[in-house]
């Protein structure tokens, strides 16, 4: 993974002057230095005369940081030129093609020179069906004067663009915002950066024009239609391509590392992992194949009673490295947090993630696999339960999941109180009773998946530390093959008196451990009705225990309930303060000062609690960057 800085001058190519060219080369290294965190290892810079790209470059599978694995990138004639961050999974098959349908000379080892040959011989509107991976890229091109930038399907890896305000304008391309802060000068930092959208790119033209092109999105079946697959069928369908997804992305000249939360997407992920590495003798990064598979764990303090983690690595005979969270560390660690992933979050469990992000690279190891994107293609959450139960799948008649009235009667009642003491006002019916047959498995891929989980949980918070994460779950090839079954082996059926995983010692566990998240409270009933992530249990059955295999969800959560006069609270009365709440221009100190006393203690309102978490983010970003107040344009 690394960095990426671009600035391109819009208008008339000014003279390539000393002076010009020094004080592009400055801003370039500024920005260089705010990125810096991503990628210690190596960065390179080009400038010419009307396009300056920059970037920092660490190279998991190409380590030859000579001058033909160093980026920027460039075409034989040297005009054109890319620079990119992420990794493109099966790139010596695509080399080859290239090699051979087009004679294609690479000039080293990098994956990321894929990108250049296929765009040379495909143009921009052919390349992306050939990639499999995480990226994002600016290519620009002299002749035209085009510059495009494009972003993964998923938006794993994020990329950020603006224009500048002075004369002539420029535009900038970053991987974080902050990146070009050194460009922008004083100002609203946040006005006007956009980002790329996921599965997009965007043409920007020598005239200024800017086009925005949609390359690829997420398809589902129609479940009017029936199915004539068998379950095995399917089952055996999400295996395979789990596996293969997996072991691409073991492939990296570095250790390879595994963070393991002990629930079944990290714990199936471990598992595959395993398998391939000791039986079928697939190479994890560059260790040796009799070295111990190292993964990362994650745990709070008060949940100490879900520990499957601990049983999957004596299982799998793992090395784990551990991360104990308490509520003085996510104090700690919060305004951190904030400022590498430019963003609010609504709990603390995404600084927890950044905490233990730390550790991989202490540890030698600078790339993990994790188990994000599972829950969003295998419908894992359970507020999605309303929307199975709201209308029949029809390409699975049989399915009892629509015909239980009182998990209906018993999902209504607990959503419904809920919601309703976090949104108030004359919007709360529409929020709490959505209209007949929206479905918001799709809406939640590309909104809250790819602007929050991936944002506070993904790349932000992980390369904080220089931590590349592998997602085997956001493989589109996986992806698309999931999108296609029906909604009904996703979400399952059970019946009360055979509930999968309801066995003496896990009610024991359920009474004695508090939920961690408030919208788990009351879900009991729900719970206990459901097989979440059917297909993928089934699929993933040979990697795991049979505890992780019948287990309800648990879902990775840090407390929200917090003490009063503890670390957390007096992190947020020292962060809340009258003057820093009112900077921001469009927050009431007066609510933000009643948050601060009904948020916390064994009481404590929700509603309140994620108030402050939002509003206290802003605020970090606001000093961090320098903001100046929202003011109304009216």
């Amino acid at each position: 993974m690394c960095g990426i800085t671009a600035i391109i001058q819009s208008g008339s190519p000014q003279s390539n002057s000393l002076e010009r060219r020094a004080d592009v080369q400055s801003k370039l290294t500024r920005s260089l230095s705010l990125l810096q965190h991503r990628v210690p290892d190596a960065e390179g810079t080009w400038i010419n005369s009307d396009a300056t790209v920059g970037m920092l470059h660490l190279s998991s599978i190409d380590s030859d940081f000579s001058p033909t694995g160093l980026q920027p990138l460039h075409s034989e004639d040297e005009k054109i030129h890319v620079v990119v961050n992420g990794e493109i999974y099966d790139h010596f098959g695509i080399r080859g093609r290239c090699t051979t349908e087009f004679d294609y000379n690479f000039s080293g080892r990098s994956d990321s020179e894929v990108i250049l040959a296929l765009y040379q011989h495909h143009g921009v509107r052919g390349l992306f069906k050939h990639l499999r991976g995480e990226f994002a890229f600016v290519l620009y091109g002299e002749r035209s004067g085009d510059v495009i930038a494009a972003r993964d399907r998923f938006g794993i890896e994020p990329l950020f663009w603006t224009y500048s305000t002075e004369t002539p304008a420029k535009l900038l391309i970053a991987s974080e915002i902050k990146g070009g802060a050194a460009v922008l000068g004083e100002g609203t930092l946040f006005k006007g950066v956009k980002k790329v959208l996921p599965g997009h790119w965007v043409q920007f033209g020598r005239d200024g024009s800017v086009t925005q092109h949609r390359y690829w999105d997420a398809e589902y079946a129609d479940k009017t239609v029936k199915e004539t697959r068998s379950m095995d069928e399917m089952v055996d369908g999400v295996r395979e391509r789990l596996v293969d997804a997996v072991r691409l992305r073991l492939q990296a000249d570095v250790p390879v590392g595994i963070y393991l939360s002990g629930g079944l997407d990290s714990s199936i992920v471990a598992g595959i992992t395993t398998q391939l590495v000791r039986e079928r003798g697939v190479k994890l990064g560059n260790q040796d194949i009799k070295d111990r598979i190292t993964c990362f764990s994650i745990s709070f303090a008060s949940d100490s009673q879900y520990n499957e983690y601990e049983r999957t690595e004596e299982w799998l005979d793992l090395n784990t490295v551990k991360k104990v969270m308490d509520e003085e560390e996510l104090a700690k660690h919060f305004a951190d947090f904030v400022y590498h992933t430019e963003h609010h979050h609504f709990d603390m469990n995404s600084v927890g993630k950044y905490a233990l992000s730390e550790l991989p690279r202490q540890q030698g190891i600078p790339i993990v696999l994790t188990g994000e994107g599972a829950d969003e293609h295998f419908a894992g959450y359970l507020f999605l339960v309303s929307d199975f139960l709201r209308e029949p799948d029809d390409a699975l008649p049989l399915t009892e999941l629509t015909k239980d009235t009182e998990l209906r009667e018993a999902l209504n009642e607990s959503a419904a109180a809920q919601l309703r003491s976090i949104y108030k006002g004359e919007d709360s019916n529409a929020l709490t009773q959505p209209p007949l047959g929206a479905v918001r498995l799709p809406h939640f891929l590309k909104t809250s998946m790819a602007n929050m989980v991936l944002t506070c949980l993904g790349d932000r918070s992980e390369m904080a530390h220089s931590t590349e994460a592998r997602l085997s779950f956001l493989d589109h090839e996986l992806a698309e093959y999931v999108n296609g079954l029906p909604p009904s082996v996703k979400m399952s059926y059970s019946k009360p008196e055979d509930s999968i995983g309801i066995n003496n010692d896990e009610k024991e566990k359920r009474k004695k451990v508090a939920p961690q998240s408030f919208f788990w409270e009351n879900m009991a009933a729900v719970r206990d009705r459901i097989i979440d992530k059917k297909v993928l249990r089934e699929a993933g059955r040979p990697f795991i225990t049979d505890e992780i295999y019948h287990r309800k969800k648990h879902p990775y959560s840090s407390p929200w309930k917090w003490p009063v006069g503890g670390p957390v609270q007096r992190m947020f009365r020292g962060l809340l303060t009258k003057e820093a709440v009112e900077c921001l221009g469009f927050v009431d100190f007066g609510s933000i000062s009643r948050c601060l006393e009904t948020a916390f203690g064994e009481s404590g309102d929700p509603a309140a609690s994620r108030k402050i978490l939002v509003v206290g983010a802003w605020v970090v970003l606001s000093q961090k960057f320098g903001v100046k107040p929202a003011r109304s344009q009216r």
